[in-house]
């Protein structure tokens, strides 16, 4: 991995963070922290079986989908076990990639990924979305992939993200959302309730996170508000797209 101080200057101060109400949780709970650190080494193997191993062919369009350019400085938010990363390593070689999560598990595991790309310009940060510990305007592109359901306050994320974005910067957001077509709806509920909770119990050990899980597609934001919630932040929304019948969506949005 490129040292820190190879990467771009990301300076972190409270001078640059926006106001926050003090008094609110500042990030995840500790219960979903430690949810995630349960279960970080058999995460991947959740989502392979949540998006019926079509997840790298999603990742690949998303990253695709952002244009990055050459020695462009990318933030990977809400990073988990590095699959978005190293899918912009694999297309963009010479892109600095910022990864923040708060879950130190997740970024263990991506640290071993991206071991892989040893000339790649890479940082692991832990961190929370809310409050993101970076410049205003400091990258050219920002992505999350199937982490933005788990922001503790969604509008404040979303502004967050736009506030650390370029000008004329773009965005990728990549996530499960609850206004599936019926038919896939149907299908969607008994996969996941007898083989993806099933599996994922026995492999983690950990049933109760696949409730949360479940609970945190279904009570997510339907495409068409977060859609709104995005622009009302300040984001253009450049294009939406819904994969597999609706259980994904893809929304690309330009600062």
């Amino acid at each position: 991995m490129t040292a820190p101080s190879q990467l771009p200057a990301f300076h972190c101060g409270d001078q640059l963070r926006p106001t926050i109400d003090k008094s609110k949780p500042q990030g995840p709970n500790r219960q979903v922290v430690q949810m995630f650190e349960a279960i970080s080494p058999t995460y991947d193997l959740l989502n392979r079986l949540l998006s019926f191993g079509l997840d790298a062919s999603w990742r690949r369009k998303c990253v695709a989908a952002l244009g990055i350019g050459a020695n462009q400085a990318i933030l990977d938010c809400a990073a988990g076990t590095g699959d978005m990363a190293v899918e912009v390593c694999r297309q963009v070689p010479s892109a600095h990639v910022v990864l923040l999560d708060p879950v130190e598990g997740m970024l263990a595991r991506a640290r071993e990924k991206l071991s892989l790309f040893p000339d790649a310009k890479i940082q692991a940060v832990r961190g929370n979305a809310e409050v993101l510990p970076f410049s205003s305007q400091s990258f050219d592109r920002i992505v999350v992939a199937f982490g933005i359901r788990n922001f503790l306050e969604l509008d404040t994320g979303l502004s967050e993200l736009f506030r650390v974005t370029r000008r004329a910067g773009k965005g990728a957001i990549l996530e499960f959302t609850p206004d599936r077509h019926p038919i896939f709806q149907k299908f969607f509920r008994f996969y996941f309730m007898h083989i993806v909770k099933p599996i994922g119990a026995l492999v983690s050990r950990h049933a109760t996170a696949y409730d949360y899980l479940r609970l945190s597609i279904d009570s997510f934001p339907t495409s068409s508000e977060l859609g709104q919630r995005l622009a009302r932040v300040g984001w253009i929304v450049s294009s939406h797209e819904k994969l597999a019948g609706g259980v994904v969506s893809l929304f690309v949005v330009q600062k």
